[in-house]
């Protein structure tokens, strides 16, 4: 007897969804698919043949494991998936380390993503932490650069401004001078 690959598609990039399913579904013609998605989208994915079940969470927004909430989390982990997909409409992945993150949560035996080239790659616990750290320290370096920015901005105002106010001064105190009655001296013979 042939053993059924339990699968849990976590549906982040609607894009590729449907190309992922149709390769997976080559690859793992008898699994079994799980996918988690918006509550929004439940009505149309359980019409979908390939997908035997959808997890669906509250709102059509951003899927992480805050969204799902500890229950959705324990039920995914209960049943054990041997593959987990993280879907991704940029080559890479940036911007999905919430995704990646969640997948590793759900405890699967195997992790892969399917990207915008419709390509599969496996990853590890290893690429989430790194890809987490290049997403928020990029995040830092743009919040660093507005704030220094700002803080250069402020200085040459006041630069510009104490400039304005000794000028201000200094000439008051030239006009001054130089509108003093001149000395006459008297001539002594």
């Amino acid at each position: 007897m042939k053993k059924t690959t339990n699968i849990f598609i976590i549906r982040s990039a609607t894009r590729v969804f449907n190309a992922c399913l149709d390769k997976l579904k080559k690859e793992f013609p008898d699994s079994r698919v799980v996918v988690l998605a918006p509550a929004t989208a439940r009505e149309s994915l359980c019409k979908d043949p390939l997908i035997d079940e959808v997890v669906a969470i509250p709102g059509n927004g951003r899927i992480s494991i805050f969204s799902c909430g500890l229950k959705v989390l324990r039920r995914l982990q209960n049943q054990n998936f041997d593959l987990a997909i993280c879907l991704y409409n940029v080559d890479q992945g940036l911007g999905y380390s919430n995704i990646d993150l969640l997948a590793w949560a759900a405890k699967p035996k195997a992790l892969r993503s399917f990207n915008s080239k419709e390509a599969f790659a496996a990853f590890y616990w290893k690429n989430i932490f790194q890809k987490i750290l290049r997403e928020k320290l990029s995040s830092f370096w743009v919040v660093l650069n507005y704030v220094s920015t700002l803080v250069l901005f402020f200085a040459i105002m006041i630069g510009i401004v104490g400039e304005w106010i000794v000028r201000k001064l200094t000439r008051s105190q030239a006009e001054k001078i130089h509108h003093l009655e001149p000395i006459k001296l008297s001539n002594q013979q």
